[in-house]
């Protein structure tokens, strides 16, 4: 609850409040300035390799060769929701794939920055006015800065903020009307086809709602009513795209889901699956969760005890059993190229945190203080990260695979015909920016019969009947004498992860190299990109 001063009409929150998305405001100029004057080697620094492959997809499906990546086999290793609203990008929008990179970070941003100006709007409502400037600088970047990256990670952003923003104070949640907790079960459904580890998301929230009916028999009927409306608003979204996977794919995960887990055995990294920042968060988030129980509990054992958890509170707790359940997930079932903005929706998690706990502190602060603090904090805290993203721009900057990789698919585009295939792992970039029909060899999006192939060791017949002339690779950590060029030969072969076992082996000649990029570091070791002309003998 906010005060008679902080209260949402009081002049001191309504100008925090316009402080706050001003701040957000000058987020989306300051990235939307990037995308579009930035070079293009310095934004693809930044974007990860992985992204290419939905602006890759998004380009032949707006031209009526379906969901492809190479242009030959259908895939659905993708995202869905990201990669569905990006077709009609490309459909309308006709431009390079440079320029296009740079129109998807622009939407990113506005449609990010969007949801966060309803979600600091809604925040201001019940968050003092001294948290809500900083929180929202600190909110900002955590989510935004760090969101626009070509990936989903902006649109999962997104849906978390509006999905925050419906449940504080929503009728889904206060109410015996059905529309509203349909609609809202429905905004949980697009959350999780946005990303669809967000499953979880939906199994904390609804534990979250069938708890009260576990321990409130005299109102069990409404929270089990408002519970099935809520999981029937989520499956009228989710079931269609599960249901139609299974059909065309034989599978309702998609196949990059596929490949890196290996449910029901146990991952054998284990929590090594998990950077460090992460496990703080759920470290966080299991506090969180005990904190809210606790408080809960005391206000069950004194009915005339109107205090306990605030309603932000409640929400964050929500959030800190989806941080919970998803890690879980990752440490027991998955194998193999877990990434950063694979735990995207933690960060709007840590932000809401931070914010509902500095509200519960805010007492403590003395009264002299509240005043100039918020001003203070959110000016200095916009300087450490404005000079922290300058920092992460010049690391960045430096040669990597990345700009190994755009400078192949140049040569690529400039130097072989149109007819040209080629074959890569990790080949988002370089068949995007190349223009060129490009196989990717490590399966993510490839079809699951691929991933057969290369059990029964048959990739050399595959990659001729397929027409491959070209066969890229971007790093040799164990050959250094392919990275300074003495080698004789390169043998290679390519590991399935659906059946856990290796291809034939393909052999390269040197003789048959016919492209070779700059030297740039990989793992503290030079290395390089080259690519070799097939069929090699």
């Amino acid at each position: 609850m906010l005060s008679a001063t902080h209260s949402p009409g009081s002049p001191f929150q309504v100008l925090a409040g316009r402080l706050a998305q001003l701040v957000i405001l000058l987020y989306v100029a300051q990235l939307t300035w990037w995308a579009v004057s930035a070079d293009i080697l310095e934004i693809l620094a930044i974007v990860p390799d992985d992204t290419a492959y939905y602006l890759q997809i998004a380009r032949h499906a707006a031209t009526g060769a379906g969901f492809t990546f190479d242009g030959l086999h259908p895939t659905n290793g993708y995202q869905p929701l990201w990669q569905w609203l990006l077709v009609p990008v490309f459909a309308v929008i006709r431009l390079g794939p440079e320029a296009m990179l740079r129109v998807v970070l622009v939407l990113q941003s506005l449609l990010l920055g969007g949801a966060l100006l309803v979600l600091v709007r809604v925040l201001g409502r019940s968050v003092p006015g001294q948290i809500l400037l900083p929180g929202a600088v600190i909110h900002g970047f955590v989510v935004l800065v760090m969101g626009v990256d070509g990936m989903e990670t902006a649109l999962l952003a997104a849906g978390l903020a509006l999905l925050v923003s419906t449940a504080l104070g929503s009728p889904a949640f206060r109410s015996a009307n059905a529309r509203p907790q349909w609609l809202w079960g429905a905004l949980l459904g697009l959350v999780m086809l946005a990303r669809l580890d967000s499953v979880f998301l939906g199994l904390s929230v609804g534990a979250f709602i069938a708890a009260p009916a576990l321990l409130d028999p005299r109102d069990r009927g409404v929270h089990l009513r408002r519970l099935v409306r809520v999981v029937a608003g989520a499956s009228a979204v989710v079931l269609p795209y599960l249901i139609g996977n299974f059909l065309a794919f034989g599978d309702p995960m998609p196949i990059s889901a596929r490949l890196k887990s290996c449910f029901p055995h146990l991952s054998p990294d284990g929590l090594a699956q998990l950077p460090r920042i992460q496990q703080a968060l759920v470290l966080l988030a299991l506090a969180w969760i005990l904190g809210v129980l606790v408080a809960l509990a005391r206000r069950r054992g004194r009915p005339k005890d109107r205090s306990g958890p605030s309603e932000l509170e409640l929400v964050v707790a929500v959030l800190a059993g989806y941080v919970v359940l998803h890690a879980l997930h990752v440490v027991l079932f998955l194998k193999w190229a877990v990434f950063t903005w694979h735990f995207a929706g933690n960060w709007t998690f840590a932000g809401l945190a931070l914010m509902a706990l500095a509200t519960r502190l805010l007492p403590l602060v003395p009264p002299l203080l509240l005043r100039p603090a918020p001003y203070c904090l959110a000016v200095m805290l916009l300087a450490v990260f404005a000079g922290w993203r300058v920092h992460l721009r010049q690391e960045r900057t430096t040669a990597n695979w990345h700009t190994a990789t755009w400078e192949a698919a140049a040569w690529a585009r400039e130097t072989t015909p149109d007819t040209a295939i080629f074959a890569m792992k990790d080949s988002g970039n370089f068949g995007y920016f190349s223009e060129r029909r490009t196989i990717n060899l490590d399966g993510v999006v490839n079809t699951r019969a691929f991933q057969d192939v290369l059990r029964d060791k048959g990739l050399a017949d595959y990659l001729k009947q397929a027409g491959v002339t070209y066969l890229v690779q971007h790093a040799f950590p164990d050959r250094p004498d392919v990275s300074d060029g003495t080698y004789t030969k390169f043998t290679m072969a390519y590991q399935s992860h659906f059946h856990d076992s290796w291809s034939d082996t393909l052999s390269l000649p040197r003789a048959n190299e016919v492209f070779r990029s700059k030297p740039y570091p990989d793992h503290g070791a030079p290395t390089v990109l080259a690519i070799w002309k097939l069929p090699a003998e």
